[in-house]
């Protein structure tokens, strides 16, 4: 999963459900981009394995 999860300062009730939200879909890894900060991303890698995120990343995904 990729995106700007816009958790900027979030508390960590946010934190744990969304956590829980990303353990619910059973998705490999997520790469927290945008308005995620150092400490979400860390809270976040208790739920998932976090991959970073930058300028000239490509993914490829098999169709």
């Amino acid at each position: 999963m990729i995106g700007g999860f816009h958790l900027q300062n979030a508390s960590d009730e946010i934190l744990n459900q969304t956590g829980e939200y990303f353990s619910q879909l059973d998705v490999d890894h997520i790469h927290p981009c945008h308005c995620t900060d150092l400490a979400a991303k860390i809270h976040l890698s208790k739920f998932s394995s976090i991959k970073e995120v930058g300028v000239g990343l490509v993914l490829n995904y098999p169709l």
